[in-house]
């Protein structure tokens, strides 16, 4: 879709398309004054600081024989998430303990994290990072750690477990450790 000046008084006499102001807006496009096909200039980024969802153009219309006889309308630009950020977990590292002679299925751990994209973008799962080695735990999609090998958990065997989980993005698949 476009912009399209249509004079009912005088049919065919050509028009030229311009910005009718110059705002912080405008700056980021141009405007083709013979068809007003507007082209982005530079990237707009709709997440973090400064991130705008809505940009605001005011297109105006002007005869080429009569610069006084113009004509005005509003462009709105919606900018659209993509999903270009990791998830950012909560914590860099968890210390937990747990009792050895916890049953399979005990709850562990509730890890999170967030995304400043939006809608799905926004949404991401949890999953062990390959190379982790032999744990009893599981790491559900939801980021829930449970034990998963209850007689794995043996304190006079080892005292500890050490292992890496990352939070992935549903749509593109960006990771955050």
């Amino acid at each position: 879709s476009g912009v399209r000046a249509v004079d009912g008084d005088a049919f065919g006499v050509p028009v030229v398309y311009s910005f009718a102001e110059s705002t912080a807006d405008t700056e980021l496009f141009s405007l083709d004054p013979d068809t007003a096909e507007l082209t982005l200039l530079t990237p707009v980024d709709r997440d973090g600081v400064g991130g705008v969802s809505r940009l605001t153009l005011l297109v105006q219309a002007t005869q080429t024989v009569n610069t006084q006889r113009r004509a005005r309308v509003p462009v709105i630009v919606t900018i659209l998430d993509i999903d270009d950020n990791p998830p950012i977990m909560s914590q860099t590292s968890y210390d937990v303990t747990i009792d050895e002679n916890s049953a399979n299925g005990s709850s562990v751990l509730q890890l999170s994290a967030t995304d400043i994209d939006s809608g799905e973008n926004a949404k991401f799962t949890f999953e062990l990072v390959p190379g982790s080695g032999e744990i009893p735990f599981e790491v559900s999609r939801e980021g829930l750690v449970t034990v998963a090998d209850s007689a794995a958990l043996d304190r006079e065997i080892r005292t500890f477990f050490e292992f890496r989980v990352h939070a992935r993005g549903a749509v593109s698949g960006v990771t955050s450790t």
